[in-house]
């Protein structure tokens, strides 16, 4: 029996960037069986967008109203029914072939839990685009050192579902002491879960926070490093 994919992405005013999000996810050599996007609350066209789009991809709509991405993950996730769950956001394009290399890990792999791939920069910004190339194997160098684990990003990261389902969920991540990647990496690893970031998942998202105001590069370095410093962005 074949291997079912949702894709579930958390929204909040993302009129801008949901289009070309889910335009490349219409364009997948393996398509999501279904891709369910999480609205926390949104004020602009995005609702509108989800439902021009609902006659060419397989979308399930749901609204959580109270503000978290881990909140709006969660709802999400109940409402998904894949043997995989494939967590992205809504600012981020992928390569046609990003889900089927996806799909593939966990086929080769059957001990495989979580998966993941590096982020790269949508913006054409040289200095943005160098950063996020260094940013996975630097924080390699820290995680893997210090607590032998491996960060997935929480905009490109793969589960079974049953392996989410024995974490409690996605709001069992919530915790003021780590952004809610780290906490999920840190998780599987503390409970013997094999996940591993792969270099050809990668997909592009936007780092429009930090071109346009390179202190949130220092915040989200610092973030990191020490949990205080991080303010939670959807």
């Amino acid at each position: 029996m074949s291997t079912t994919v949702s894709v579930i992405i958390p929204c909040y005013n993302e009129e801008k960037y949901l289009p070309a999000c889910l335009k490349s996810l219409a364009k997948q050599t393996r398509p999501a069986d279904e891709i369910i996007i999480s609205d926390n609350g949104s004020t602009d066209q995005t609702a509108k967008i989800i439902k021009n789009f609902a006659s060419v991809l397989p979308i399930k709509y749901v609204f959580e109203p109270q503000k978290g991405i881990i909140n709006a993950v969660q709802t999400a996730w109940q409402a998904s029914q894949g043997d995989l769950i494939v967590r992205t956001d809504a600012d981020c394009i992928f390569s046609p072939s990003w889900l089927t290399k996806i799909i593939n890990h966990f086929d080769t792999d059957p001990l495989l839990a979580a998966c993941g791939g590096p982020c790269r920069s949508l913006e054409n910004n040289l200095l943005m685009k160098l950063l996020m190339r260094l940013a996975y194997p630097l924080s390699d160098l820290y995680y893997l050192s210090r607590f032998g684990f491996q960060l997935l990003p929480g905009a490109n990261c793969a589960l079974r579902q049953s392996v989410i389902k024995s974490l409690g969920g996605y709001q069992s991540q919530n915790n003021k002491n780590f952004t809610e990647d780290v906490l999920l990496s840190y998780r599987l690893h503390q409970q013997g879960f094999r996940a591993k970031r792969f270099p050809d998942c990668y997909n592009y998202t936007s780092t429009r926070r930090f071109s346009s105001n390179p202190k949130e590069i220092c915040l989200a370095v610092l973030g990191t490093l020490n949990p205080s410093f991080y303010k939670e962005k959807i």
